[in-house]
């Protein structure tokens, strides 16, 4: 049922994206009070949506994308829009602005809201973690080709037994210090007394 679940999901997702690489017509509001229809995309690599009106083009790279809100919501700290239940508002970190795009059913809002959100975390977080990326990889080849060479040192020293002291007895398993039916170690002396005889 769960791999059931995962490959709607991902059905969604690909209807989504391929949706938006042609381009949906929606009706787009912002913070000014105009509202005009237009042709949003996004990329092949969905990194960015495209806003395109007439002979003018806005491009939104999707990480900077600060809040996502569904409905008559807007978000904290932006300029107020005239948004209602089938509006989904992106707020824009960069300009400080934020637009609205309005969708013909609660579906077509839920699908927009949810797989954009999802695309916008996955870019926020390659632009965060994507720095050192490279280096960070090389450092753990490097460390793994020195452990991968202990290994083999101590292997080596593992197949020559002679050249290592024999190991002391361990107390939770006291059948494991014998070697041949001999303890491999002397037990420790008792403490005796001398018995009292003739001077």
């Amino acid at each position: 049922r769960g791999a059931m679940g995962d490959d709607a999901a991902q059905r969604i997702i690909d209807d989504f994206v391929a949706a938006m690489l042609k381009g949906k017509r929606l009706p787009v509001l912002r913070s000014d009070g105009v509202e005009s229809t237009s042709l949003v995309q996004m990329d092949k690599d969905v990194t960015c949506l495209t806003i395109t009106v007439g002979s003018r083009r806005e491009t939104i790279l999707l990480e900077t994308v600060g809040q996502i809100t569904m409905g008559e919501e807007v978000p904290e700290g932006y300029p107020a829009l005239w948004v209602d239940e089938l509006c989904v508002t992106l707020a824009l970190e960069d300009t400080g602005e934020a637009v609205a795009f309005r969708f013909e059913d609660m579906e077509d809002r839920d699908t927009f809201a949810l797989c954009t959100g999802m695309f916008v975390d996955q870019r926020r977080q390659a632009m965060e973690g994507g720095e050192g990326e490279e280096e960070w990889y090389e450092e753990d080849e490097a460390y793994e080709e020195g452990h991968a060479e202990d290994a083999e040192e101590y292997c080596d020293e593992e197949e020559a037994p002679e050249a290592q002291e024999p190991a002391a007895p361990r107390v939770e398993a006291p059948s494991t210090a014998k070697a041949g039916g001999a303890l491999a170690t002397p037990p420790p002396p008792k403490p005796t007394s001398l018995p009292a005889g003739p001077t």
